[in-house]
């Protein structure tokens, strides 16, 4: 977040003076929204609400934001919604135009919002773009991770389905524990490294100064994973010495270890299904003979798909404190579109356990056909 060039304006005189709009411009005034800011015509913010309050909803002070872009706020994905918006506001002076965004907490998780914005340039006592943010409804029907609010032994699941969105859930993960002084480790892929520290750099991480204090350790998963196993399976007393090592050696002056692992989503990958489940247990089994961490996993959605994976897929979810689905589901923009996709994934799996129950009776039949 850029530093603000200037303080908020906050004054009851603004206030009154927006108030008449409300109603007739305002579609969320009539339940209520979550955030009201005024920006200017290059997208400036020059004004937050004190009424209802940003502090609660996305974690920032008012000033924190005031003299800062308005598009910070935005996940990069939805950049292209904002401008189409932006354009058709041009067009329409007067009217509010509604869209859902992710704006970014201060802690760098995301939230789902449905957004308005009022083209009132044109008014002389607001000469702003009035831009009022309700809190959207599927985040009460899906889990959503709030950085800031994690346990400090939790060992978290998530799965996706693009790379943009498991880079946007690690630099917040990341991201939260360098602001609140933990001491993160990454044992990555080298291609999702070298994402990841991108994103973090452009959000104003010194990767040199933050190592040399030691407050972040980047490794490859697969040089650290080849040092903790034999004859295909992680060692116990391997595993102990390299990563244990590793999370006393970043404990050290911290009070608290955050750690993002691909080691089992790689061994996922190569088909060692045995070898990933075992290194989730070997994961929780540490805890005892460590410093406190807190653990992230990820796997690729695509890596499951089939019968065959059903077990191990419900190995792997008991292995963690909490369990996230894939994107997709959380961007379902409402509960009828959800129930939908549970209906669907319910049919689904009946439909396949029919499936291979008639392919086994067909199987028997065969059987018994032969041996006569």
């Amino acid at each position: 977040m850029e530093p603000p060039s200037k303080k908020p304006f906050i004054s009851a005189e603004l206030e009154a003076v927006l108030r008449p709009y409300e109603r007739q411009f305002f579609p969320q005034s009539a339940s209520g929204f979550d955030l009201l800011l005024l920006v200017n015509g290059v997208g400036i913010v020059t004004y937050v609400s004190p009424s209802p309050s940003i502090m609660p909803v996305l974690g920032y002070a008012p000033e924190e934001i005031v003299g800062s872009h308005a598009g910070v706020l935005i996940h990069p994905d939805d950049l292209a919604t904002l401008q189409r918006v932006s354009g058709a506001r041009g067009k329409t002076l007067g009217r509010s135009l509604l869209a859902d965004y992710r704006l970014r907490c201060k802690d760098g998780s995301w939230r789902w919002f449905e957004g308005g914005g009022t083209n009132l340039l044109q008014e002389p006592e607001i000469a702003a773009i009035v831009a009022t943010f309700r809190q959207n409804s599927q985040e009460k029907l899906a889990p959503h991770l709030l950085w800031s609010k994690m346990e400090v032994s939790d060992h978290i699941v998530q799965f996706y389905e693009t790379e943009s969105f498991l880079v946007d859930e690690v630099s917040g993960f990341i991201e939260t524990g360098l602001g609140v002084g933990d001491a993160c480790m990454v044992i990555a892929l080298p291609s999702h490294r070298a994402h990841l520290e991108k994103r973090l750099q452009a959000n104003g991480l010194d990767k040199a100064v933050a190592h040399a204090r030691g407050e972040y350790l980047s490794l490859d998963a697969g040089e650290t994973l080849a040092k903790c196993m034999e004859d295909g399976l992680p060692v116990l007393e391997r595993f102990t010495d390299v990563v244990g090592g590793l999370i006393a050696q970043v404990a050290k002056g911290r009070r608290h270890v955050r750690i993002f692992g691909e080691m089992v989503a790689l061994l996922w990958a190569e088909g060692n299904q045995a070898a990933s489940l075992r290194l989730e247990e070997l994961w929780n089994e540490l805890r005892g003979a460590t410093p406190s961490f807190s653990l992230f996993c990820t796997y690729a959605m695509q890596g499951f798909a089939g019968e065959a994976h059903r077990a191990p897929l419900t190995a792997i979810c008991h292995q963690h404190s909490q369990v996230i689905p894939a994107e997709s589901y959380s961007a379902l923009s409402s509960s009828n579109e959800r129930l939908h996709a549970i209906t669907l994934l319910q049919q689904q799996v009946l439909s396949l356990q029919a499936e291979i129950a008639e392919r086994r009776a067909a199987e028997e039949r065969r059987r018994i056909s032969k041996d006569r």
